[in-house]
Protein backbone atom coordinates (compact mmCIF):
# COMPACT_ATOMS: atom_id res chain seq x y z
CA UNK A 1 0.00 0.00 0.00
CA UNK A 2 1.45 3.40 -0.96
CA UNK A 3 1.49 6.40 1.37
CA UNK A 4 -1.22 8.26 -0.53
CA UNK A 5 -3.66 5.34 -0.24
CA UNK A 6 -2.82 4.93 3.45
CA UNK A 7 -3.50 8.61 4.10
CA UNK A 8 -6.86 8.46 2.33
CA UNK A 9 -7.89 5.35 4.27
CA UNK A 10 -6.87 6.98 7.54
CA UNK A 11 -9.00 9.98 6.69
CA UNK A 12 -11.99 7.76 5.84
CA UNK A 13 -11.59 5.95 9.16
CA UNK A 14 -11.87 9.30 10.91
CA UNK A 15 -15.59 8.57 11.11
CA UNK A 16 -18.65 9.16 8.98
CA UNK A 17 -20.18 11.40 11.66
CA UNK A 18 -17.13 13.68 11.83
CA UNK A 19 -17.04 13.97 8.04
CA UNK A 20 -20.78 14.69 7.92
CA UNK A 21 -20.36 17.44 10.50
CA UNK A 22 -17.57 19.00 8.45
CA UNK A 23 -19.82 18.98 5.37
CA UNK A 24 -22.61 20.51 7.45
CA UNK A 25 -20.36 23.42 8.38
CA UNK A 26 -18.31 23.83 5.22
CA UNK A 27 -20.91 23.45 2.45
CA UNK A 28 -22.93 26.57 3.49
CA UNK A 29 -19.73 28.61 3.71
CA UNK A 30 -18.64 27.28 0.32
CA UNK A 31 -21.96 28.25 -1.28
CA UNK A 32 -21.77 31.72 0.28
CA UNK A 33 -18.21 32.07 -0.96
CA UNK A 34 -19.19 31.02 -4.48
CA UNK A 35 -22.38 33.02 -4.88
CA UNK A 36 -21.30 36.17 -3.02
CA UNK A 37 -17.52 36.15 -2.77
CA UNK A 38 -16.80 35.04 -6.32
CA UNK A 39 -18.92 37.72 -8.07
CA UNK A 40 -17.25 40.37 -5.90
CA UNK A 41 -13.81 39.03 -6.82
CA UNK A 42 -14.76 39.01 -10.51
CA UNK A 43 -15.95 42.62 -10.30
CA UNK A 44 -12.64 43.63 -8.72
CA UNK A 45 -10.80 42.01 -11.64
CA UNK A 46 -13.09 42.99 -14.52
CA UNK A 47 -12.54 46.70 -15.00
CA UNK A 48 -9.03 47.88 -16.02
CA UNK A 49 -9.36 51.28 -14.36
CA UNK A 50 -10.53 49.78 -11.08
CA UNK A 51 -8.54 46.57 -10.78
CA UNK A 52 -5.24 48.50 -10.84
CA UNK A 53 -6.09 50.68 -7.83
CA UNK A 54 -3.30 50.42 -5.28
CA UNK A 55 -4.23 49.18 -1.80
CA UNK A 56 -1.09 49.10 0.29
CA UNK A 57 1.52 47.08 -1.58
CA UNK A 58 -1.01 45.37 -3.86
CA UNK A 59 -3.63 46.17 -6.47
CA UNK A 60 -7.35 45.71 -5.92
CA UNK A 61 -7.23 42.75 -8.34
CA UNK A 62 -4.35 41.12 -6.50
CA UNK A 63 -5.94 41.65 -3.10
CA UNK A 64 -9.30 40.24 -4.27
CA UNK A 65 -7.72 37.09 -5.72
CA UNK A 66 -5.54 36.51 -2.66
CA UNK A 67 -8.40 36.98 -0.20
CA UNK A 68 -10.78 34.78 -2.21
CA UNK A 69 -8.23 31.99 -2.55
CA UNK A 70 -7.15 32.14 1.09
CA UNK A 71 -10.77 31.93 2.22
CA UNK A 72 -11.38 28.97 -0.11
CA UNK A 73 -8.39 27.18 1.41
CA UNK A 74 -9.77 27.77 4.91
CA UNK A 75 -13.19 26.44 3.92
CA UNK A 76 -11.42 23.26 2.78
CA UNK A 77 -9.66 23.08 6.14
CA UNK A 78 -6.27 24.17 4.80
CA UNK A 79 -4.21 26.62 6.83
CA UNK A 80 -1.67 28.24 4.51
CA UNK A 81 1.58 29.68 5.76
CA UNK A 82 4.49 31.06 3.78
CA UNK A 83 8.06 30.37 4.87
CA UNK A 84 10.64 32.69 3.31
CA UNK A 85 10.18 35.68 1.03
CA UNK A 86 8.73 35.85 -2.46
CA UNK A 87 10.92 37.68 -4.94
CA UNK A 88 9.63 41.00 -6.23
CA UNK A 89 7.91 41.11 -9.63
CA UNK A 90 8.79 39.94 -12.18
CA UNK A 91 9.81 36.40 -11.29
CA UNK A 92 8.97 32.90 -12.51
CA UNK A 93 7.92 30.59 -9.68
CA UNK A 94 8.75 26.87 -10.07
CA UNK A 95 6.59 24.75 -7.75
CA UNK A 96 6.02 21.05 -7.16
CA UNK A 97 2.51 19.84 -8.01
CA UNK A 98 0.34 17.52 -5.92
CA UNK A 99 -3.25 18.72 -6.34
CA UNK A 100 -5.47 21.21 -8.15
CA UNK A 101 -5.55 23.10 -4.83
CA UNK A 102 -1.90 24.05 -5.40
CA UNK A 103 -3.13 26.88 -7.62
CA UNK A 104 -5.40 28.28 -4.91
CA UNK A 105 -2.71 27.77 -2.27
CA UNK A 106 -0.24 29.86 -4.29
CA UNK A 107 -2.92 32.43 -5.14
CA UNK A 108 -3.42 32.82 -1.39
CA UNK A 109 0.03 34.38 -1.12
CA UNK A 110 0.26 36.17 -4.50
CA UNK A 111 -2.10 36.77 -7.41
CA UNK A 112 -0.05 35.37 -10.26
CA UNK A 113 -0.56 33.97 -13.73
CA UNK A 114 -0.19 30.19 -14.05
CA UNK A 115 0.38 27.71 -16.82
CA UNK A 116 -2.16 24.90 -16.54
CA UNK A 117 -3.43 22.05 -18.67
CA UNK A 118 -6.21 23.06 -21.04
CA UNK A 119 -8.73 20.78 -19.29
CA UNK A 120 -8.76 23.01 -16.20
CA UNK A 121 -10.45 25.79 -18.17
CA UNK A 122 -13.64 23.70 -18.23
CA UNK A 123 -13.63 22.78 -14.53
CA UNK A 124 -16.51 24.25 -12.49
CA UNK A 125 -15.57 27.44 -10.58
CA UNK A 126 -11.84 26.65 -10.49
CA UNK A 127 -11.54 27.07 -14.26
CA UNK A 128 -13.41 30.37 -14.13
CA UNK A 129 -11.23 31.72 -11.33
CA UNK A 130 -8.06 30.49 -13.04
CA UNK A 131 -9.06 32.34 -16.19
CA UNK A 132 -9.71 35.69 -14.50
CA UNK A 133 -6.47 35.16 -12.57
CA UNK A 134 -4.54 35.19 -15.85
CA UNK A 135 -3.87 31.47 -16.39
CA UNK A 136 -2.25 30.48 -19.68
CA UNK A 137 -3.62 27.15 -20.89
CA UNK A 138 -1.41 24.53 -22.49
CA UNK A 139 -2.53 21.62 -24.68
CA UNK A 140 -0.36 18.67 -23.69
CA UNK A 141 1.61 17.08 -26.48
CA UNK A 142 1.17 20.06 -28.79
CA UNK A 143 4.42 21.67 -29.89
CA UNK A 144 2.63 24.72 -31.29
CA UNK A 145 0.80 25.18 -27.98
CA UNK A 146 4.07 24.94 -26.09
CA UNK A 147 5.67 27.59 -28.28
CA UNK A 148 2.65 29.88 -27.90
CA UNK A 149 2.66 29.46 -24.11
CA UNK A 150 6.39 30.12 -23.90
CA UNK A 151 5.96 33.29 -25.93
CA UNK A 152 3.08 34.47 -23.72
CA UNK A 153 5.13 33.85 -20.57
CA UNK A 154 8.12 35.74 -21.95
CA UNK A 155 5.86 38.67 -22.84
CA UNK A 156 4.40 38.76 -19.33
CA UNK A 157 7.79 38.64 -17.66
CA UNK A 158 9.19 41.38 -19.90
CA UNK A 159 6.16 43.54 -19.03
CA UNK A 160 6.94 43.18 -15.32
CA UNK A 161 4.34 40.56 -14.37
CA UNK A 162 5.22 37.34 -12.53
CA UNK A 163 4.19 33.84 -13.60
CA UNK A 164 4.19 30.38 -12.04
CA UNK A 165 4.61 26.95 -13.58
CA UNK A 166 4.61 23.35 -12.36
CA UNK A 167 7.74 21.92 -14.03
CA UNK A 168 6.78 18.33 -13.21
CA UNK A 169 4.15 18.73 -15.93
CA UNK A 170 1.41 16.92 -13.99
CA UNK A 171 0.22 16.17 -10.48
CA UNK A 172 1.90 13.39 -8.54
CA UNK A 173 1.04 11.32 -5.48
CA UNK A 174 3.13 13.69 -3.40
CA UNK A 175 5.38 10.85 -2.26
CA UNK A 176 8.23 11.95 -4.50
CA UNK A 177 9.07 14.94 -6.64
CA UNK A 178 8.97 14.07 -10.33
CA UNK A 179 11.69 15.36 -12.69
CA UNK A 180 11.43 19.08 -13.46
CA UNK A 181 11.19 19.83 -17.17
CA UNK A 182 12.88 22.96 -18.44
CA UNK A 183 10.85 23.65 -21.58
CA UNK A 184 8.79 26.54 -20.19
CA UNK A 185 11.68 27.83 -18.05
CA UNK A 186 13.11 29.00 -21.38
CA UNK A 187 10.67 31.93 -21.13
CA UNK A 188 12.48 33.22 -18.03
CA UNK A 189 15.86 32.75 -19.74
CA UNK A 190 14.63 34.66 -22.80
CA UNK A 191 13.28 37.46 -20.57
CA UNK A 192 16.49 37.48 -18.45
CA UNK A 193 14.21 37.15 -15.44
CA UNK A 194 14.98 35.34 -12.14
CA UNK A 195 13.33 32.05 -11.19
CA UNK A 196 12.37 31.00 -7.68
CA UNK A 197 11.78 27.45 -6.47
CA UNK A 198 8.68 26.97 -4.31
CA UNK A 199 8.08 23.84 -2.21
CA UNK A 200 4.45 23.04 -1.36
CA UNK A 201 3.89 20.56 1.46
CA UNK A 202 0.64 19.36 3.08
CA UNK A 203 0.94 18.35 6.74
CA UNK A 204 -1.31 17.37 9.65
CA UNK A 205 -0.52 18.10 13.30
CA UNK A 206 3.13 18.72 12.50
CA UNK A 207 3.57 15.19 11.20
CA UNK A 208 5.24 14.08 8.00
CA UNK A 209 3.86 15.08 4.62
CA UNK A 210 0.26 14.09 4.01
CA UNK A 211 -0.72 12.67 0.62
CA UNK A 212 -4.50 12.40 0.79
CA UNK A 213 -4.93 15.58 -1.26
CA UNK A 214 -3.55 13.84 -4.35
CA UNK A 215 -5.92 12.33 -6.91
CA UNK A 216 -6.80 8.72 -6.15
CA UNK A 217 -6.82 5.95 -8.71
CA UNK A 218 -9.44 6.82 -11.36
CA UNK A 219 -10.69 9.66 -9.18
CA UNK A 220 -12.10 12.56 -11.21
CA UNK A 221 -12.11 16.24 -10.29
CA UNK A 222 -15.56 16.33 -8.65
CA UNK A 223 -14.86 13.21 -6.60
CA UNK A 224 -11.59 14.68 -5.40
CA UNK A 225 -13.24 18.05 -4.76
CA UNK A 226 -15.85 16.65 -2.39
CA UNK A 227 -13.42 14.27 -0.70
CA UNK A 228 -11.09 17.18 0.08
CA UNK A 229 -14.01 19.29 1.27
CA UNK A 230 -14.77 16.70 3.96
CA UNK A 231 -11.22 15.94 5.08
CA UNK A 232 -9.64 16.87 8.39
CA UNK A 233 -7.71 20.12 8.79
CA UNK A 234 -4.32 20.34 7.09
CA UNK A 235 -1.41 22.75 7.37
CA UNK A 236 0.04 23.87 4.04
CA UNK A 237 3.63 25.11 4.06
CA UNK A 238 4.85 27.19 1.13
CA UNK A 239 8.63 27.32 1.33
CA UNK A 240 10.22 30.04 -0.81
CA UNK A 241 13.84 29.44 -1.85
CA UNK A 242 16.26 32.23 -2.76
CA UNK A 243 15.67 33.42 -6.32
CA UNK A 244 18.17 32.35 -8.98
CA UNK A 245 19.38 34.60 -11.78
CA UNK A 246 18.97 33.06 -15.23
CA UNK A 247 21.81 34.93 -16.94
CA UNK A 248 24.47 32.46 -18.05
CA UNK A 249 22.38 29.42 -17.09
CA UNK A 250 20.46 27.03 -19.30
CA UNK A 251 16.88 25.95 -18.71
CA UNK A 252 17.85 22.35 -17.89
CA UNK A 253 20.35 23.51 -15.27
CA UNK A 254 17.75 25.80 -13.70
CA UNK A 255 15.17 23.00 -13.67
CA UNK A 256 17.57 20.61 -11.96
CA UNK A 257 18.61 23.20 -9.36
CA UNK A 258 14.99 24.11 -8.60
CA UNK A 259 13.99 20.47 -8.13
CA UNK A 260 16.98 19.88 -5.87
CA UNK A 261 15.94 22.84 -3.70
CA UNK A 262 12.31 21.66 -3.49
CA UNK A 263 13.32 18.11 -2.53
CA UNK A 264 15.71 19.41 0.12
CA UNK A 265 13.09 21.76 1.57
CA UNK A 266 10.43 19.06 1.89
CA UNK A 267 12.84 16.49 3.29
CA UNK A 268 14.00 19.04 5.86
CA UNK A 269 10.38 19.75 6.80
CA UNK A 270 9.71 16.01 7.15
CA UNK A 271 12.68 15.69 9.49
CA UNK A 272 11.44 18.37 11.93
Amino acid sequence: MDAATADRQADQQDGALARALRYLVRVPFLLLHLFVGLPLAVLCCAFPGVRDWRIGDDTLRGLAIRRWSKTLCRIFGMRVQRLGDLHDDPVMLLANHVTWMDIEVLHAIRAIGFVAKAEIKGWPVIGWLATIGGTVYHARGSRSSQEAVSGALTERLVSGRSVAIFPEGRTSTGEEILPFHGRLIKAAVDADCPVQAIAIGYFRNGELRNHEVAFGHRENFLQNFFRLLGMRTLDVDIVCMPAMETHGRGRKELAALAREQVVEALESRDAT
